[in-house]
C-alpha cells in the first residue's frame, strides 16, 4: 500500500517542496549567502568556485568543507605534523594556476520539507501528513568526525542523490507511520509523542521494548501496578520523531549526511472527518460541563 493520488496531494499555498541544488559561481566572496538564500524551496548544498588566473593562491571561505584538485585529480592538505585530509582549512593557500577548490560544501543546517501527502490510515482514511528535517553534511573533524565523509557525499550521493533519496525515504516512513493508526488518532501525532494504547497495536509493538533506565525513571511493569491497569492495556511512551530520525541516519550516516531533527508540522484529514471529529469533541465537552454542573448542584444540596 502507498500513498494515494487526492486534493491532499497538492501544496498548499506558501507551501513548497525543497530543491536541493549544485551551483557555480566565479567568485569565492559571498558563497555563504548563497547558501543562506532559501527561495521558494530551493536550497544550495555544493558550490563550484571560479578561480582567478591572476592570483598565485586559493582560498577557502569560513563555514564551508573545502575539496581541492589539481588538474582534475583530488589533493590532500598536508597538515603541520604531517597528517593528510581531504578537507582544506579556511584561509589562503599559495597554489599553481592548475590548482583550483573543485567544491565548497555548506556546513550550514539544511531545512528539508516535504509537501502534503494523502495517505491511507489503518481504517483506510485519506490523511495529510506532513514532515520537516533539519540535516547537516558531516566530516567535522572538530568534532570527531571522518572528513572523508566529505568527499564521499559529494563523489557517492551529492545534493540531487540525496534530494531524491530523502525523500523515499521520507515517503516510506509516512506510509508506514499513516497505516499504523486510525484516523482519530492521526492528531496525537502532530508533537511527535504519544502516551497511548493505539488501535491497531501497530505501534504499541514498537513502544513496547526494554531499554536501560538510567534516569531512575519508573519502569512499565511499576508504572502498571501504580495506574493499576493490566500489562497488555498499560500506556506507553512513543516518540515517533525520534524513531524516525535514527532510521534515517541509520541509512544517510555512511554517506556523511546527519538528520539532526524530525518534526511533523501538520496533519490534515479530509473535510468531513475534521467536521465529524468536531461535533464529537463539541458533544463531549458538553456532556462534561453538564457533569461538571450536576456533580456541583449536588455539592450545593449537601450543605
Amino acid at each position: 500500500m502507498g500513498c494515494w493520488n487526492s486534493k491532499l496531494d497538492e501544496l498548499l499555498p506558501q507551501q513548497h517542496q525543497t530543491r536541493l541544488l549544485y551551483r557555480s559561481t566565479r567568485r569565492v566572496d559571498g558563497v555563504n549567502r548563497l547558501y543562506g538564500a532559501c527561495r521558494h524551496g530551493n536550497t544550495v548544498v555544493i558550490i563550484n568556485p571560479g578561480r582567478s588566473p591572476m592570483k598565485p593562491y586559493i582560498r577557502v571561505p569560513e563555514g564551508t568543507y573545502a575539496l581541492v584538485q589539481h588538474q582534475g585529480q583530488d589533493v590532500d592538505y598536508v597538515k603541520p605534523d604531517g597528517s593528510t585530509t581531504p578537507v582544506w582549512p579556511p584561509g589562503m593557500h599559495f597554489a599553481s594556476l592548475f590548482t583550483q577548490v573543485s567544491q565548497l560544501v555548506t556546513k550550514q543546517y539544511i531545512v528539508f520539507d516535504t509537501p502534503v501527502k494523502g495517505c491511507k490510515t489503518a481504517d483506510d482514511v485519506t490523511v495529510g501528513i506532513d514532515m520537516c528535517l533539519i540535516l547537516r553534511i558531516m566530516g567535522d573533524e572538530s568534532k570527531g568526525e571522518d572528513s572523508e565523509l566529505v568527499r564521499r557525499f559529494v563523489y557517492e550521493l551529492g545534493p540531487n542523490g540525496l534530494e531524491i533519496q530523502l525523500r523515499a525515504a521520507q515517503d516510506e516512513a509516512v506510509r508506514a507511520l499513516a497505516r499504523s493508526v486510525e484516523h482519530t488518532e492521526v492528531y496525537q501525532l502532530r508533537d511527535g509523542t504519544m502516551r497511548e494504547k493505539f488501535k491497531t497495536g501497530a505501534l504499541n509493538f514498537r513502544t513496547n521494548r526494554l531499554h536501560v533506565d538510567e534516569f531512575n525513571f519508573p519502569t512499565a511493569d511499576e508504572e502498571t501496578k501504580e495506574e493499576g491497569g493490566d500489562s497488555k492495556d498499560r500506556k506507553v511512551l512513543y516518540c515517533v520523531t525520534e524513531d524516525i530520525k535514527r532510521s534515517l541516519n541509520e541509512q544517510f550516516n555512511r554517506y556523511g549526511v546527519q538528520i539532526t531533527s524530525v518534526a511533523i508540522t501538520n496533519v490534515t484529514l479530509p473535510k468531513e472527518f475534521q467536521t465529524q471529529m468536531e461535533n464529537r469533541t463539541t458533544h463531549l465537552s458538553a456532556i462534561k460541563e453538564q457533569k461538571m454542573k450536576q456533580l456541583s448542584d449536588m455539592q450545593m444540596l449537601e450543605k
